[in-house]
């Protein structure tokens, strides 16, 4: 009989899939642990430095040389998914009482927010007259 071997591939959103899992079942420490993976996961320093190091790979053969670029869209995905990571470990360190990690984490996922809207600045309150059905920066619908 065969043996079938799982393949298992490291992800960012299993672990926060995962974690979320975790967090439900009332497991918090192992749902923050996913989720801290997650986010080093996530972390575009980190893959920035990796891609550098893998372009500049000396070797004999240059078939294997590989190098990774990432678009806009990549840079999206992960902003989103490390912004899920860190307003779901907030949730699970509230779950644990521990006020000032959740809100560690919490400053976290608005910094990447407002870091991501500071290249498309919020429309002028003239500009709103023109389109009444449009809530401004901020504004939440009541």
């Amino acid at each position: 009989m065969p043996t079938m071997t799982a393949t298992t591939t490291t992800t960012p959103l299993s672990h926060i899939t995962k974690g979320d899992s975790l967090l439900i079942d009332g497991l918090y420490d192992a749902a923050i642990e996913n989720y801290t993976t997650a986010i080093c996961l996530t972390d575009t320093t980190t893959t920035t430095s990796r891609a550098k190091k893998s372009s500049t790979n000396d070797s004999s053969n240059d078939d294997t040389t590989t190098t990774t670029t990432t678009t806009d869209e990549d840079n999206k995905v992960l902003l989103l998914l490390r912004f899920r990571s860190f307003t779901h470990r907030s949730e699970a360190y509230l779950s644990k009482l521990k006020y000032s990690h959740a809100y560690n984490d919490a400053r976290a996922a608005l910094a990447l927010m407002d870091d991501d809207n500071s290249t498309t600045p919020p429309p002028s309150s003239s500009s709103l007259l023109l389109l009444p059905n449009k809530l401004r920066h901020g504004e939440l619908a009541l």
